[in-house]
């Protein structure tokens, strides 16, 4: 049977009245903490994933403009070359009549 002897002999000091419950309140604290920094934690990395979701999609957008663009520029082209075909035809036409 242990007594207020034996434990000064052991020098073990009996734990503070309420030492068990603010033990408790730091630990339950810290537990909070470590709650709340896994939100954030978990917060930044749905914010990066719809980041990269958005670039995806701008690149994806960026891609299809860009070959729309393409498209764009071969028709302008070929638009072109009627242009110059028909100016041709034209001035063999006004040779062919005697007008400059």
């Amino acid at each position: 049977m242990e007594n207020a002897l034996t434990r000064q002999e052991n020098h073990e000091m009996p734990p503070a009245p309420g030492a068990a419950e603010a033990a408790l309140r730091l630990a339950l604290a810290e537990a909070r903490q470590l709650a709340a920094q896994s939100r954030l934690l978990a917060l930044n990395a749905a914010l990066d994933a719809a980041g990269a979701c958005r670039e995806a999609a701008c690149a994806a957008e960026m891609q299809a403009l860009g070959g729309a663009a393409g498209e764009a520029l071969g028709e302008t082209e070929r638009l072109a070359a009627a242009v110059d075909l028909l100016l041709q035809q034209i001035r063999s036409a006004a040779a062919l009549d005697g007008t400059p």
